[in-house]
């Protein structure tokens, strides 16, 4: 029986793990290119386990990062992110995915794409790798902390959802709002939508990072800290999210109609905010109100995120540097607070930032940011049967 062999390195950035290979080593043709990386995850499967695959079977584990030296002047690699549905032969390129960004700097390093230089005086170092993101061509620039040539693992830096330390990585996004920069798709501060069952809910649409819609947790009938075996296990409120990102998505064009943005699962992403308040973190520890900004939980690919999604953080922060938004509006901050946003979510803070500005009437994104910790898990070969590809 042929197999066929390919180089491949397994990462955690973030809160996700993801399946990291050079793209040059990938077939050309989009198909066969989607068919091995579908088989090298596991999927479909419709026991929803991916055991004949490496993938874990979660939105957070079932992703491929596929990368590659950039040929555009000012960058170093070309990045592109897929989000594999579990138990469907689909792969989502519609988005990115903040929390694997931080180890896409991390592979261009350790693969050579990008050369760290020993001789800097400071320790430690920190090396910029300028990334191309291609799914939504936008700029993106990976502050790894380096020592030696090499990157630097050893530090104290925590992140919540991971249990060991590390080094402390910026994951920076430069302009990420369209393509003419703005971040309100449809131009106001909040939408009414409206549902196939003749309801309405009100929302703010927010395009960074990924395209994100947000919802106050009260409209869902949520108290807003809700964990994610709360969430996951209620159908009927699965069901009725699902029903508001489609919609949110035809509103935001990136979907003509619900049905096409059913096949679309990755973006938007749906979140439900609230006012700060003390909870049980999924971890057993207590995060007091006075920790936090606000509560906020994300979706993603269908199911409530274990923790928060780095784009997620992204859009968020820049919601709430928006008067009128629901997120700006259910925010305690005073001007001389912090620019830095703290958010609690099901496994404890998260922390983004974000430089906004409006612009001839209209709301632009200059920067937005959020530290990350990622290492290398495992480098080595993918075995795939050539019967799977057929």
């Amino acid at each position: 029986m042929s197999t066929t062999i390919i180089p491949a390195t397994w990462m955690r950035g973030g809160t996700s793990k993801g399946l990291f290979l050079n793209s040059e080593n990938l077939p050309q043709d989009p198909v066969a290119r989607d068919k091995l990386l579908l088989a090298a995850i596991g999927s479909p499967d419709p026991y929803g386990k991916q055991i004949d695959g490496l993938g874990g079977a979660t939105s957070s584990t079932s992703k491929i990062v596929l990368i590659k030296p950039s040929e555009k002047e000012g960058f170093d690699v070309d990045y592109t992110f897929g989000h594999i549905a579990i138990d469907q032969p689909l792969i989502d390129y519609s988005g990115n995915c903040g929390n694997l960004s931080a180890a896409v700097g991390v592979f261009a390093i350790e693969q050579g794409m990008v050369e760290v230089d020993p001789s800097r005086a400071n320790l430690p170092d920190i090396t910029p790798v300028r990334v191309w993101q291609t799914n939504l061509s936008q700029k993106m620039v990976i502050h790894v902390p380096t020592s030696d040539g090499q990157v630097l693992y050893e530090d104290q830096y925590s992140i919540a959802g991971i249990p060991n330390n590390g080094s402390p990585i910026k994951v920076e996004f430069i302009k990420p709002g369209t393509k003419n920069g703005t971040v309100l798709p449809t131009g106001h501060v909040t939408e009414s939508l409206n549902l196939e069952n003749g309801c309405q809910i009100t929302a703010s649409l927010i395009n960074a990072g990924n395209a994100t819609v947000f919802l106050t947790a009260e409209s869902l009938g949520l108290i807003g800290t809700e964990l994610p075996d709360e969430i996951n296990s209620d159908t009927a409120l699965l069901e009725k999210v699902e029903k508001i990102r489609c919609a949110a998505a035809v509103a935001m064009g990136l979907a003509q109609t619900v049905e096409q943005a059913e096949k679309q699962p990755g973006t938007p992403k749906l979140s439900f905010v609230s006012k700060a308040k003390t909870y049980q973190t999924t971890q057993g520890c207590s995060l007091e109100a006075n920790e936090m900004d606000l509560c906020a939980r994300i979706f993603s690919m269908g199911k409530l995120h274990h923790a928060f999604t780095g784009t997620g953080a992204i859009a968020i922060a820049i919601a709430a540097s928006i008067p009128g938004t629901l997120v700006a509006d259910i925010l305690e901050k005073d001007e001389d607070d912090s620019e830095i946003l703290h958010i609690g979510h099901s496994a404890g803070l998260i922390e983004s930032s974000a430089s906004v500005e409006k612009i001839d009437g209209h709301w632009i994104a200059h920067n937005a940011s959020l530290l990350r910790t990622a290492r290398t898990l495992m480098r080595g070969e993918v075995f795939i049967p050539d019967h799977y590809l057929t």
